[in-house]
């Protein structure tokens, strides 16, 4: 299957941006030659950068990925405010660009993410209640303890970590 393209919205230190994000047998983003993940403040920087690359996105309006939200939740983790959908997809893009990126800081993070324990994933995951796995007129609100709030305060602040690291801001080609 080729990979299919798409722009992929985020909010970090209150400026909206945008990168390339793939998909087929594996995910990932789009990395520049020097080991960066280029993202644009407007969509026209985006699709310049993709037409660069000869690249054609699929249209789709993306779903924002709150950083800032993450980031505050990092400032003091408490598992009676653990926004699941939000962490979920912090985590999943946290874990894209680690398998696209090969620095010290990806490493850590795929270490540490293949050593975590597989139910955080999960209860993350069924905390979202998509509708399609949640029966009607059910919700699940996952409880989470001491130890589960450490482990994913510790993967996440290492995802924002490599995220700021790698990702670099550009006005356009």
């Amino acid at each position: 299957m080729p990979r299919q393209y798409y722009e992929l919205l985020f909010r970090l230190d209150r400026v909206e941006a945008r990168l390339l994000w793939f998909t087929n047998h594996v995910d990932g983003v789009v990395v520049d030659p020097g080991g960066c993940v280029p993202a644009f403040e407007f969509k026209d920087g985006l699709m310049e950068f993709a037409r660069s690359l000869g690249v054609v996105l699929t249209i789709e309006e993306p779903v924002l990925h709150d950083l800032d939200t993450v980031t505050a939740w990092l400032q003091a983790p408490c598992g009676e405010f653990i926004d699941c959908n939000t962490l979920l997809s912090a985590w999943n893009l946290f874990d894209d660009i680690a398998k696209s990126v090969d620095n010290d800081r990806a490493r850590r993070f795929r270490e540490v993410d293949a050593s975590f324990p597989k139910r955080h994933y999960d209860k993350l995951f069924a905390g979202c209640n998509l509708p399609v796995f949640t029966p009607e007129g059910k919700h699940y609100d996952p409880i989470w303890n001491d130890s589960e709030v450490d482990d994913l305060s510790r993967l996440l602040a290492l995802g924002l970590a490599l995220f700021r690291n790698v990702v670099q801001l550009r006005e356009g080609l």
